[in-house]
């Protein structure tokens, strides 16, 4: 159980890190009014907050250096490239259009028209071509050679990833994902693993045995019943509706947001929740969130 005024710090560190680049470790220890020692054991924990099926919370780590100037790096990964609405979009455009018209000076001028040429790519999504690639070129080779490989997954709604050991035979595209089929030494018969939950991919030895795997073709299977959960989030707390995609939404006057998120996993919606810290309101089902009102209770 974390000591409150370690728990306080812990809910300030990222957003004061965050206006900070690579900031001393001794000054951000003055800064938090903790000392060297407690700052790092504060880092090193919250590099270890991971959520259901999304991994890493914050990339922080204490860097050395010479004369004693470690310094923290790092981000929040709560913080994503942004990606706008169409309705966003629109927004920002008319707000834009007019700054041209009550702002004069060529500088501002110049920076608007930056802006606006961006709003097309914030609304884009960024995908790492080459990690996919290279992933897909090794899992090819090791079906070709008949070699077993060794990765680490995270299967859905669980909070942490595990090593495995597959033979893989084929790789599949169904309902646009990816999947890698094969014999699964740990559980000794043929299974499908998704690729966007799957890291640190190794390739080993080639496997003796003549692997057959006949699969159905992969979809998605709900975890249990589908609930609606009712939600309202502050714009800071938008990230949470980008992860977890709205059934419905409706953007209100006074600058929230109410949306309804459908899902068969809803103590996945409670950690996101949580994470927000207050952010994100459970409007309904009742159960959840009384549910959440149980875990900050802890948490205090």
């Amino acid at each position: 159980v974390l000591d409150p005024p370690r728990l306080r710090r812990l809910l300030v560190m990222p957003a004061w890190l965050r206006r900070r680049d690579e900031v001393l470790l001794t000054e951000a220890a003055r800064g938090l009014g903790c000392s060297v020692a407690e700052l790092r054991a504060d880092v090193e924990l919250l590099g270890r907050v991971e959520l259901p099926g999304l991994g890493s919370v914050y990339d922080l780590e204490v860097t050395e250096g010479p004369d004693h100037d470690a310094r923290i790096t790092g981000h929040s990964a709560l913080h994503p490239t942004v990606r706008l609405s169409a309705m966003d979009r629109s927004r920002l455009r008319t707000l834009l259009a007019t700054g041209r018209e009550l702002l004069a000076p060529v500088q501002v001028q110049d920076g608007i028209e930056h802006l606006d040429g961006r709003l097309d790519d914030a609304s884009a999504v960024v995908v790492d071509q080459d990690v996919e690639v290279a992933l897909l070129r090794r899992l090819r080779d090791a079906i070709d050679t008949g070699r077993e490989v060794a990765f680490r997954y995270s299967p859905r709604g669980q909070d942490r990833d595990t090593p495995r050991r597959l033979t893989p035979t084929a790789l599949v595209h169904a309902e646009g994902n990816t999947y890698v089929e094969g014999w699964d030494h740990d559980r000794d018969g043929p299974r499908q693993f998704r690729l966007d939950r799957l890291t640190d991919l190794t390739l080993g030895e080639q496997d003796p045995v003549r692997r057959d795997v006949n699969l159905p073709s992969p979809s998605y299977t709900p975890a249990g019943e589908e609930v609606d959960v009712e939600l309202r989030s502050t714009h800071v707390g938008s990230w949470v509706l980008a992860r977890l995609p709205p059934a419905r939404r409706l953007d209100l006057d006074d600058g929230t947001v109410w949306a309804v998120v459908r899902t068969d996993l809803p103590e996945l919606v409670l950690d996101h929740v949580m994470v927000a810290g207050g952010e994100v309101e459970i409007i309904a089902p009742s159960e959840l969130r009384d549910a959440l009102a149980h875990r900050a209770r802890e948490v205090r």
